[in-house]
């Protein structure tokens, strides 16, 4: 697909163009990898993590195998809770 695309019209994030599609397709491995090691880096199972935050076990697995794509609000959860920016998280900084 090329960003031309219907699939790939960006939206305007202040000043910048963000491409939701091609976020998804890029970045979402890099959140799908940060989000396992971190996990794994604390010692945590899904099901210790899914407790300790209130979010479901099945939510943690299908965001660790890039099947669903997690809200601003586990997105947020998941930062705080690991102590990084959500930047971080999605791939958008080192």
């Amino acid at each position: 697909n090329s960003l031309l695309s219907y699939n790939y019209i960006p939206t305007l994030v202040g000043s910048q163009a963000f491409y939701p599609l091609l976020w998804l397709n890029i970045y979402m491995d890099k959140f799908t990898a940060r989000l396992k090691e971190l996990r794994q880096e604390n010692g945590l199972s899904q099901i210790q993590l899914a407790k300790e935050t209130g979010i479901s076990k099945s939510a943690i697995g299908f965001w660790e195998t890039g099947e669903r794509v997690p809200s601003a609000l586990a997105i947020i959860t998941l930062a705080k809770y690991f102590n990084v920016s959500a930047d971080y998280l999605l791939g958008l900084e080192d």
